[in-house]
């Protein structure tokens, strides 16, 4: 299996970005790891892309999540997480 090229797409002082990098940071440690972190606000390219809609999590170019994100959508993705979620 390929190495999965992910992306997410956040801005400083987003409160749905920091649930994600804190969710994905607890519960998927070595996915955050992975991460290429984007700055819609400093990268032109994605802002026309997605605007405010954000956070966008990309996997291997495609958008697979935006918006707000649970755990179950995260999990279709990325396998079950390595920590407990609840």
């Amino acid at each position: 299996m390929s190495k999965k090229a992910i992306n997410v797409y956040l801005r400083e002082n987003c409160d749905l970005c920091e649930s994600l990098a804190r969710l994905l940071q607890a519960h998927w440690p070595s996915i955050f790891e992975e991460i290429n972190w984007v700055d819609i606000d400093t990268d032109i390219h994605a802002f026309r892309k997605y605007g405010k809609f954000i956070p966008v999590v990309e996997l291997n170019g495609e958008s697979v999540l935006q918006g707000k994100i649970d755990p179950i959508s995260i999990q279709k993705y990325f396998g079950p997480p390595v920590n407990p979620l609840y």
